[in-house]
């Protein structure tokens, strides 16, 4: 899950929980939120404040298979659907309500 690779990444760089919270702009608690997968929708803004702030691309966190690159058009579109489910912005004009 995200929060398993955040931390594996924080801990990996020697940030404590409060230092990465300070960097990626989001409270120590939620950010320990998302660590323990408590909170398993944070928004794609908060993504990627994180994954800036731990040297990361987004898709290394949100990547459910080994490789990033690995992942399927499938798997992307599950992601934009949670992501338009939870509230997401859809920034493209040629977007369907299918979300293609």
């Amino acid at each position: 899950m995200i929060g398993e690779k955040i931390k594996k990444r924080r801990v990996a760089k020697g940030f404590s929980i409060t230092e990465l919270a300070k960097a990626a702009k989001v409270s120590k608690s939620y950010l320990s939120s998302i660590e323990k997968d408590t909170d398993r929708n944070p928004s794609l803004q908060v993504i990627q404040r994180i994954a800036a702030a731990l040297d990361m691309k987004v898709d290394e966190l949100v990547s459910t298979t080994s490789s990033p690159s690995a992942c399927t058009n499938e798997e992307w579109m599950e992601l934009a659907g949670r992501i338009m489910e939870a509230g997401g912005t859809n920034y493209g004009s040629g977007w369907d309500e299918r979300g293609y």
